[in-house]
């Protein structure tokens, strides 16, 4: 992912000044102007899913973040609402080792797990193996695709992503147009479908596991509509002949590109086989005609068919996280 770097403590020092961000340890929630500083700061870093300023509006409206400033990094903390825990990590490059020190001192006093969750690669690569022990996050990973390849489908190794998308054009009626997330008659048909998706899960047995920034999958889709304007989401839907919503994505075009996030993308699979992966292939065509042909696809969340699923779709890069905790041995100054 060459091109990349960390924010500077310039822009760190800065965006925390103007955001009014204390120093740590203490805390301030997180808030819809603090997300606009954080936004232009986070700029500089892969389009990490923690990243998208999408996120950052729907942790202040779930209010489990907290924000503060140290040794010119950006520290983040937040609260898992099922099991009251907490977990911290930090974006910035300055005094990576004493930043990660003092949060894990403070972590392995609380009753939360005496590590760093989520820490970005361009971070985790900076602290000594002297000091930390720094392990691969991988149901955390982001999954980057080539919008091109998942637009086209060719080749031997999507053989079986053209026989479903074959298998879903031979239903008649069906039809592909923008969702309009402001309408609440289309509003109301993704929370439907995301409710049929849940259900379908539910009866095959497959487990819906939480993110570990949630606690839990998000019942109500409502959050993510009044968004959609602000930040220029691009919705996408595919309509049986019925005129019943069967599949639908929402996605955001990181600027400045070439990389777009799928926040959201569900079909009624028991119903209507292929649909998914027709969805796909038209969200990466949108998604190519605004200018994004690299698609950040989400983690996996350590789900085993969650993981083979987006394996299919042929990654050709991950966006690594990572978990660190201090080694026991190791002394070193926590602040």
């Amino acid at each position: 992912m060459a091109g990349f770097f960390l924010p500077t403590t310039a822009q760190v020092t800065t965006a925390c000044n103007g955001a009014t961000i204390p120093e740590f340890p203490a805390f301030a929630p997180l808030t819809i102007a603090q997300s606009e500083f954080f936004h232009e700061l986070v700029r500089a870093l892969p389009p990490y899913e923690e990243c998208s300023q999408i996120s950052w509006h729907l942790w202040f409206i779930a209010g489990n973040v907290r924000v503060a400033q140290l040794h010119g990094n950006l520290v983040l903390s937040w609260s898992n609402s099922e099991n009251g825990q907490s977990f911290y990590t930090f974006l910035g490059a300055t005094e990576p080792e004493k930043t990660a020190a003092a949060l894990l001192a403070v972590a392995e006093s609380a009753p939360s797990p005496a590590e760093l969750r989520l820490l970005p690669e361009e971070a985790a690569k900076s602290l000594s193996n002297l000091h930390f022990t720094v392990e691969e996050d991988r149901e955390h990973f982001d999954y980057i695709l080539d919008a091109t390849s998942i637009s086209e489908y060719r080749g031997n190794k999507y053989q079986a992503k053209r026989r479903w998308v074959n298998h879903f054009g031979r239903r008649n009626g069906t039809r592909v147009a923008p969702l309009d997330l402001s309408a609440t008659s289309e509003a109301k048909s993704v929370i439907d479908l995301h409710s049929r998706w849940k259900q379908n899960k539910s009866f095959n047995g497959e487990p819906i596991r939480p993110s570990v920034l949630w606690g839990k999958e998000p019942d109500d889709m409502c959050h993510l509509f009044p968004l959609g304007a602000k930040f220029g989401l691009l919705t996408l839907g595919i309509w049986s002949a019925a005129d019943e919503l069967i599949a639908c994505s929402i996605s955001e075009c990181v600027q400045p590109g070439p990389y777009a996030i799928i926040h959201f993308i569900k079909a009624d699979t028991r119903i209507y086989h292929g649909s998914f992966e027709v969805m796909m292939q038209e969200t990466a065509k949108m998604l190519l005609g605004s200018g994004c042909s690299l698609i950040n696809f989400g983690p996996d969340l350590g789900i085993p068919s969650l993981r083979t699923s987006k394996l299919r779709y042929r990654p050709i890069a991950f966006l690594k996280k990572y978990t660190v905790k201090r080694v026991a041995s190791a002394a070193i100054a926590s602040a």
